[in-house]
């Protein structure tokens, strides 16, 4: 489970076209962006899944394009095919990338965020990723390629699977 979700959460973050930086107020394009498209979050006693990639030295690029270039490209096809989990998938996660470059020594990491977890999410059916990138339109032998490519840029990948509460806002 810990490759084929990381991956989900790894699509997610390359898979939004950039946008410049807004000279909007933070609380206007947040409105705004809520009015477009709403966004789901989990509640507390909700199950979030958290992805972290840490990226092999001097790999960071070729990363950002596989993950851009085919894992967000394959999101998108299987999402607007009317694929249940990738629409899902599209909806509630959120991708922390870093800032800028980091320098060829050293490795970068990413961080996906699912939130809240989609039903069943902690049953490992072992099909994924190869099952978004088949969904996408590629063939089995393509992607176990695809997936391998990927997987050689990972220095160490891992995954938590905490549940969503809110000190500040528990009664005593």
């Amino acid at each position: 489970m810990r490759n084929w979700m990381l991956v989900l959460l790894g699509v997610t973050a390359c898979s939004k076209p950039e946008e410049a930086p807004s000279a909007d107020p933070p609380g206007a394009k947040a409105t705004a962006e809520s009015d477009t498209q709403p966004r789901a979050r989990g509640r507390d006693g909700d199950t979030l899944l958290v992805f972290l990639h840490h990226i092999k030295p001097a790999r960071q690029k070729e990363y950002e394009a596989l993950m851009a270039e085919i894992w967000g490209s394959a999101l998108r096809k299987a999402a607007d095919a009317g694929k249940a989990d990738w629409q899902y998938s599209m909806t509630v996660t959120r991708d922390f990338v870093p800032l800028s470059a980091t320098p060829n020594d050293s490795s970068p990491t990413y961080m996906y965020l699912i939130d809240p977890a989609p039903p069943n999410s902690l049953s490992d059916s072992g099909r994924f990723p190869q099952t978004l990138l088949i969904d996408a339109g590629y063939s089995r032998e393509q992607a176990d390629s695809i997936a391998g490519r990927l997987r050689e840029t990972i220095r160490k990948d891992e995954f938590y699977s905490p549940v969503q509460h809110n000190f500040s806002r528990r009664s005593q």
